[in-house]
This record gives C-alpha cells, structure tokens and sequence, in this order.
C-alpha cells in the first residue's frame, strides 16, 4: 500500500474519533442499558425486580460505564469491538482469499469502510448494535478461517478459533437475537462450500463437515447459556430468568417489520446499503459467468455466503419489527462482501478493464478520491457537532432526549439537597432513565421508560402475562392503578409526559408539590400524601 494512503486512513480515523467524543448527542437507548448496568452493580440481575427487553448478557457490557456513570467509557467499549472485527478483518482474508496478491489495501479500505458506515449511521457508534455487528463479524470470520484455512493447522489453533469464534458468535446473539438466523446461515454455507484436504472434500456434505458445523452450533449455544443463564442459575433465581424469558416472547411491538423494512429502505442511506449490495452481486454472478474459474475462487464463495447470511438475519428481523438503526446490523457482511469484490478484481486476468493504465493505478486513484471525500465530509461533520455542542449547553436540550448535559437532573439533585438533606426520599422518573442512573435509584419494578410512552400509546394492550418479579401492565389505567398503590415517595415528570392527567387525579394518591424550571425545560414534582 501506498504511504501517502496511509496518510489519508491515519487522518480520517483521527477526526472521526475526535468528532465522536465531541459529539453530544447520544442514542436514548444507552440511558436504559446504563441504567441496568448500574442495577447490575447493586446486585439486581435484569428480570428479578425490573423487566428489560434484552437478554441478561447486555447489563454485563454496561458495568463499567456505569461504574463511571460516563457514556463515553461505552463508546471507547464500543470502538474496541469495532476495533477487533476491523483486525480481522485486515489478517484473516490473506489466509483464506485464493487472491491475496496486494490484498492489504483492500483490506483497509473495506475495514475503514466498515467504520465510516457505522460512524454516519443512525445513532452513530453510541449504540449495542456496533458490539453486535463487530462480535457478529468476528465470529464470522473465524468460521471463515476454520473453514477455508488450506494450511495444516495445529490442534491448538483449531480450538482457539472454535473457542473464541463462538465466544463471539454467543455474545452478538446474546445482544441481537437475530443474529442467531445469520450465523446459522453463515455456518452451514461457509462450512459445506469449503474445500477441505480429505478425498471427499470436493462433496457438498460429508461427515467431517457435519461433524465440524455441530461443534461449532454446540460451543456457541454453551457459550450462550454461560452469558445468559449461568449467573440466574448460580443464584438460585430461574423462576425470574423463566418470566423475563416469557415477557421477552410477547409481542410488544405491533407494528409490522416488513411495513417499516421496506418504508426505510427506499430512503437514504438504506437505499443506498442495498441498491450497491444488489449491484456488486449482479456484478459478481455476470463475472462467473464471464470467467468460470471464478466460481473455484474463495472470494466468490464468501460472498455469497455472507450475502445469505444477510438475507436470513432480513428475513428474521422484518418477522418481528424493524427499527431504523437494525441497518447497523448489516455492515459486516456488507464489507466482508466488499473484501471479496475487491480481491476478486484485482488481477487483469480474471476481469479486464479498459483502462489506459494497469488497474492497480487506477484503483489507487480511486480510493484517494473516496479517501478525500470522506476527509471533507468528517471535518464539516466535525464542525457541526461542535455547533450542536454550543447549542446544547447555551440554548436548548429540549429537541434531544439525551445528551451529555444533565439539566433535569442537576435540577431534581439540587432540590433534593435543599429539601431534603438528610434522607433523600424514593423517586420515580416515568419518561426518564437518565436519573435513575446517575443517582443510583431503582425504579421499584415499574416497567422502563421506553415501555411506559409503549404502555400509555396502547402497544401492550393485549399482554395478558403477569409476573411476581416486575409490574406488567396493559394500558395506562393500570400503569396509574400501580403508581397509586405501589408508587414511590415522589413521582416527577415534564409538562407533556402521558402519566401528566393521571398524577394530577385526585384520586392519584399524590399532590404537585413544586415546579422546577431552568431556561432549557420544566419539571414538575409530585409527592406522595396517601400511603397505599
């Protein structure tokens, strides 16, 4: 690789950092998965007191950015992982692509692309997505590796490959479950594509195979009930992982995943993703057909198997509902595939190219344009989070629901300290997670904040399921039954929150007790006068 591209990679990944931390903006998720790493702390598995529509394994990504109260310890958490899909991304493919021939450049570039998807997508790098996908990757190209790996291979790296791929491989579907369709996709077809050192490598199944695609289904599902159901087991505490389990299989959401799927793919960047992703495979299937011996190459192989393990995660994540941010869930196989095509072209002999000068100038030409391009686009990006930043802190918060300025809970902790200085009194934020983290307070079995705007707009009308180990409710007459007869000492909310008419009712069990206001927002207060 050329090092004036080195150059442009160093500087791009620079100012993308630098823009990330800078940004203060942030996914409204992470307050809910901050605020379950920090009941983690204090010794609350999710699903014994509270419901969380995670499984167990996410609150463990959590306890040190809860630790620190700091979302930016999860961002460095999150470009780790990006971190470590991108490095395998750049070693593996030379031990496993028949065209290796200048390879790293493409390697880089497609790792580099892989960043810059995730960076300028929905929610950015603040999101459990990026650790799914990085985990997802790396657990897929480890299969890869096992696979398609020509070279004798020791017994120990054979186990380290199995080991810490289907460490991965557990730890993405423990985040995203739908991964579980991916990378069953992606273990079958890598497994039974490859070509293996025995007389009966070139058949399509054999029983080393077989035997090879069990072990790996049976490490990841250990690996799968250690992260998940080994700390409730230990602790005697089964019947709360059978009703998160339970809660978990209800269908929360009622809006239809192909409806969503296909609102957002005709838009930008979806459109985008998939209409070049069709386009490379068009482009691949008219190159075999053009060269034959394309079809023996272990890029063509790999492209296809990670364009069908893409396929099979569309197909299980639009069966349940589709959020704009799953894009996210994609980029992996995406720049896997994008790995493969550029290997694939890369010597005149398979695909001729009409240019005056050999490929490989051309092709360093065309990625100092994209590398250029991506620079421009990083620095007014740069430029706009520092504008946001100003706006933020001097103007309004009210646009965002969550940002790096606490001003809802700099005004509740000031008025706790005036009011109530020597025994702070239980409180519950109903729309709000953020101040349940950062002030270390259970939200005393009621249902996240998320789940409570769900509860109040009708999405759990029709959960009949009742659990002795969080409050399940169906509509938001119950959700006000339970905030009368189990609510905190205070109760506080923002001008437009749903739960507003209910805690003014008479029969609420609580009276206004103070307004507090900054020029950023209001909150208003609610205490209890009737014990329950």
């Amino acid at each position: 690789m050329k090092n004036t591209n080195y150059v442009f990679y160093i500087v791009i990944l620079i100012i993308a950092l630098i823009s990330s931390f800078l940004r203060p903006i942030y996914s409204w998720d992470l307050d809910h998965e901050m605020y379950f790493g920090s009941r983690l702390l204090a010794g609350e598995l999710i699903w014994t007191k509270e419901f969380h529509d995670k499984l167990p394994f996410v609150p463990f990504i959590f306890l040190v950015p809860a630790y620190f109260k700091s979302v930016y310890v999860f961002k460095i958490i999150s470009i780790i992982s990006i971190f470590i899909f991108s490095c395998l991304l750049l070693y593996l493919p030379n031990k496993i692509f028949t065209k290796t021939r200048n390879a790293n450049e493409r390697l880089v570039f497609s790792s580099l692309v892989f960043f810059l998807l995730l960076y300028f997508s929905y929610d950015s790098i603040e999101t459990i997505n990026c650790i799914a996908v990085s985990f997802y990757g790396a657990s897929f190209l480890l299969i890869l590796y096992d696979s398609f790996s020509s070279k004798v291979r020791t017994l120990s790296d054979k186990c380290l490959v199995l080991f810490f791929g289907s460490c991965f491989g557990a730890m993405a579907i423990s985040i995203r479950p739908y991964y579980i369709a991916g990378l069953g996709v992606a273990l079958v077809g890598s497994i039974f594509l490859s070509q293996n050192n025995v007389p009966a490598g070139d058949r399509l199944v054999n029983f080393r195979k077989f035997l090879k695609s069990s072990a790996w289904g049976v490490a990841i599902g250990v690996w799968g009930g250690v992260l998940n159901v080994l700390p409730y087991a230990l602790t005697g505490q089964m019947s709360a992982f059978h009703d998160g389990l339970s809660m978990l299989s209800e269908h929360i959401n009622p809006h239809s995943g192909v409806h969503d799927f296909f609102e957002r793919v005709r838009k930008f960047p979806d459109i985008l993703l998939w209409g070049s992703w069709i386009l490379i495979a068009v482009y691949i299937f008219y190159l075999s057909k053009l060269h034959a011996c394309i079809e023996k190459c272990h890029e063509y192989k790999i492209f296809w198997a990670s364009t069908l393990s893409a396929l099979a995660t569309v197909i299980y994540v639009v069966s349940q509902h589709y959020w704009w941010h799953y894009i996210q869930l994609f980029f992996a196989n995406y720049c896997i595939c994008i790995a493969c095509v550029l290997c694939l072209i890369q010597a005149p002999s398979v695909v001729r190219i009409p240019f005056k000068r050999n490929l490989e100038t051309q092709t360093q030409f065309l990625y100092r344009i994209f590398l250029t391009v991506a620079c421009v686009f990083l620095l007014f990006e740069l430029k706009k989070e520092i504008s946001i930043s100003e706006s933020i802190r001097n103007k309004n918060t009210v646009f965002w629901q969550s940002t790096r300025y606490n001003w809802q809970e700099d005004l509740f902790r000031d008025y706790l300290e005036k009011r109530y200085a020597n025994s702070r009194p239980s409180f519950l934020f109903p729309d709000d997670m953020k101040a349940h983290w950062l002030l270390g307070e259970s939200r005393h079995h009621f249902p996240h904040s998320a789940n409570t705007w769900h509860i109040f707009v009708g999405w759990w009308k029709n959960i009949t399921f009742r659990s002795p180990h969080f409050f399940v409710m169906s509509n938001g007459e119950q959700y006000c039954e339970k905030i009368r007869s189990n609510g905190p000492d205070m109760i506080v909310v923002q001008p437009d929150s749903l739960l507003l008419p209910c805690m003014r009712s008479a029969s609420s069990g609580y009276q206004m007790e103070s307004v507090l206001e900054n020029p950023v927002g209001k909150i208003v207060i609610f205490r209890r006068t009737v014990q329950p």
